[in-house]
């Protein structure tokens, strides 16, 4: 007499139609085929897919705006001239 087989409730492997218990995750009729958990599966997911999209270089600008470089360069022209005065004084 052949077996049924038929996917586990809970993790999806082949179990027997009769089984009580999936070989493959450890979930039983007796705990209600508990749902599935994080660890128990596999998805779709692709990780080095993801990181590549996520970190390529097309993600990052590498051209500062004009306003931003001059603000700069005149932060940096302020806290020179302010250093600059600051030794004259203390002479």
């Amino acid at each position: 007499m052949p077996h049924s087989i038929v996917p586990c409730p809970h993790c999806g492997g082949d179990i027997d139609a009769d089984a009580t218990v999936c070989d493959h995750c450890g979930s039983s009729a007796s705990d209600g085929w508990r749902e599935p958990d994080a660890d128990s599966y596999e998805d779709d997911f692709d990780y080095d897919e993801f990181v590549r999209d996520q970190l390529s270089e097309a993600n990052f600008s590498t051209t500062v705006p004009a306003v931003w470089r001059w603000t700069t360069l005149l932060l940096l022209a302020l806290i020179g001239g302010f250093l600059l005065l600051s030794l004259w004084n203390a002479r």
